[in-house]
């Protein structure tokens, strides 16, 4: 009969667990002591925009916020950059904060959207991008003078029909605008439309009275259809409301001319460079009235 083996006591096997132990461990030293088991740093991860929400304002307000907000998962330190997208062009301050500001466009006749954009970079350059528009309201209340002085600068320009277009934008909003008739009239005249022009310029009359301005356009194009005494008739009653007008001056002294009368011509045009001497018209008109005197007066000669 067999017996059955004898089963090894704790105390028998426990030296050889002990150099088993040791030798993993050792193992394990080893291996790290290669590099094999060096941790590897954290990943890093992109940063988080936030530009916050859209929103209005008025035209002309100033030091409006733009408030970002940046989160980095790996608690890294951010830097911000504001900049505009599209809309009219504004100055952008502290647009390297969190926090930037600008004042909105003023003398607006339309509202209008700004868009601005929001980056967020981390130390290894890893960024986010976020975006607000911010609608800017137009004032109303000034719109008639706004459209005005943008037709005047296309009549500046010789660009008539563009001026005409304002300054019908200007009497649509409040047709007793006596300049938006004014301005109308001053458009159809520089498109060869005189009798229009004139039209306009009456109504522009009826609307303000004493305005020496209108009255001078009426008399410059009467002088431009020819008929110089009626138009001598607009320029006096300038006069007799700025009685130093110089261009009504000179153009009375242009229709003089025309009318023959050359010495009171010149001396409409002595009074004009009294007050300027540089205003070149005058200079002008007078070298050619006392030219049309000269061969006036040899021509009548025996």
């Amino acid at each position: 009969m067999t017996s059955k083996p004898e089963k090894p006591s704790f105390w028998m096997t426990m030296p050889g667990i002990l150099t088993g132990i040791a030798a993993v461990i050792g193992a394990i030293t080893a291996l790290l002591a290669t590099g094999f088991f060096t941790p590897e740093p954290p990943t890093n991860i992109a940063p988080l925009a936030d530009a916050g929400s859209n929103k209005t304002v008025y035209e002309g307000e100033i030091n409006i916020p733009l408030i970002g907000r940046g989160i980095d998962p790996n608690n890294d330190e951010l830097n911000y950059l504001w900049r505009q997208v599209s809309g009219d062009s504004v100055k952008l301050e502290n647009e390297n904060k969190s926090t930037a500001k600008f004042n909105a466009p003023a003398d607006l006749t339309n509202d209008i959207k700004l868009s601005f954009e929001l980056t967020v970079y981390d130390k290894k350059q890893l960024s986010a991008n976020d975006n607000i528009v911010i609608s800017v309201l137009n004032n109303r209340s000034n719109d008639v003078t706004l459209y005005n002085k943008e037709g005047w600068n296309f009549e500046n320009l010789n660009r008539f029909e563009q001026a005409m277009e304002f300054h019908k934008k200007a009497s649509q909003l409040d047709p007793n605008n006596a300049e938006a008739q004014n301005g109308i009239g001053w458009a159809l005249v520089g498109l060869g439309k005189n009798e229009e022009g004139i039209n306009y310029f009456h109504k522009a009359l009826s609307l303000s009275p004493n305005d020496a301005t209108i009255l001078n356009y009426i008399g410059f194009v009467l002088n431009k259809i020819g008929n110089y005494t009626e138009a001598i008739s607009y320029y006096d009653k300038a006069l007799e409301i700025d009685p130093l007008y110089k261009d009504a001056m000179n153009n009375k002294g242009v229709a003089l001319n025309m009318l023959g009368e050359y010495n009171e011509a010149i001396q409409y045009f002595d009074k004009v460079l009294t007050l300027d001497p540089h205003y070149k018209l005058a200079v002008g008109n007078k070298d050619w009235a006392i030219e049309q005197l000269m061969n006036n007066e040899t021509s009548n000669q025996p």
